[in-house]
């Protein structure tokens, strides 16, 4: 099936926007994720800065009720899992598991950051509720000691309220931007694509015998030079018809008007023009399209006629048709 140049140009624009729109997509979501996990990094630092004198003035050496009960009091004030590190590794406190059941933290790496006395950063999946979580850790003790760790997490899904909202925000501003550029590329290739349908239509009409027919120039670019061409093309070959068929009736008129038989044959011995003295000389109506040996059945006529086209010089020659002598000239 032909695909027509509208449909061309018109599924390239929406390819293309497709693609982009994808891009923009792609890119703006990871974007808002990362935004989302450096902004609740922040809210986790200093929720942890302001717990993190609190905790220090309990002793960090071992397990305790009082700090038990403290971390599991500020675990819902905070919105976030508190665990207190020590520096070997043993979960001391936990506001949501029991620290005794809970595995060495030693080597996980915000907890490794923050016994270097750095602030410990890190998202992965938590090993004790097999949930991504994002890790946020700080040293607690003396400047030259790190006795224990601070640490506060969160779901990474707790986020997911801020992040959807944008994500549905945008992906709605980005359909409707790709709709919008899509009616606008509509437009944009109907008017670009027009004036070839146009002369498309034109030459059509053409081809059927329409010399006429003429285009509309618009605008100010090659597709108005294109129309002016057309029109003038158009022009020029109506008269160059026009010419021929005046010459055409012309000689159809000297043929007619001639006393002698005239026939005209073209290279598979096939009558293609014929005057009226050579149809009453022949005997029939109608001879155009016939072969001659159909209609003059001589065959000193179709020696003459071979004779020619082998020999390709004139000849005359006398014969008789229906009782009467003929003199004949074969050209």
């Amino acid at each position: 099936m032909k695909k027509s140049l509208f449909l061309k140009i018109f599924s390239g624009y929406a390819i293309f926007t497709l693609i982009l729109a994808s891009a923009v997509l792609f890119t703006a979501f990871h974007a808002i994720r990362d935004f989302a996990v450096d902004m609740t990094t922040s809210h986790l630092k200093d929720l942890a800065a302001s717990i993190k004198p609190q905790i220090e003035k309990l002793p960090l050496t071992g397990r305790s009720a009082d700090l038990d009960r403290i971390v599991r009091e500020l675990g819902p004030y905070t919105s976030a899992r508190l665990t207190v590190v020590r520096e070997d590794g043993v979960v001391l406190a936990d506001s949501e598991e029991d620290p005794s059941k809970m595995e060495n933290h030693g080597t996980r790496t915000e907890i490794a950051q923050a016994l270097e006395g750095k602030t410990g950063f890190f998202l992965r999946k938590s090993g004790t509720l097999q949930k991504e979580m994002l890790y946020v850790a700080l040293p607690l003790g003396g400047d030259k000691e790190k006795k224990a760790v601070l640490r506060l997490s969160v779901f990474l899904k707790e986020m997911a309220g801020v992040t959807d909202s944008l994500r549905g925000t945008i992906l709605v501003v980005t359909a409707l931007f790709v709709l919008l550029y899509l009616v606008i590329s509509l437009i944009f290739t109907r008017n670009l694509t027009r004036p070839v349908r146009e002369l498309t239509d034109a030459a059509e009409k053409m081809a059927q015998g329409d010399f006429d027919v003429r285009v509309l120039p618009s605008g100010n670019d090659e597709m108005k030079d294109l129309a002016v061409a057309f029109n003038s093309m158009a022009g020029e070959i109506k008269t160059l018809v026009w010419e021929l068929s005046r010459q055409k009736e012309e000689l159809k008129s000297i043929i007619a008007s001639l006393r002698e038989g005239l026939a005209v044959l073209n290279s598979e011995d096939q009558i293609v023009l014929c005057n009226e003295s050579f149809r009453e000389i022949a005997k029939t109506e109608r001879c155009e399209g016939h072969r001659y040996w159909e209609i003059l059945r001589e065959p000193r006529f179709s020696e003459v006629i071979r004779d020619v086209k082998q020999l390709r010089h004139n000849m005359v020659s006398e014969m008789a048709f229906g009782g009467r002598t003929f003199s004949v000239s074969a050209t």
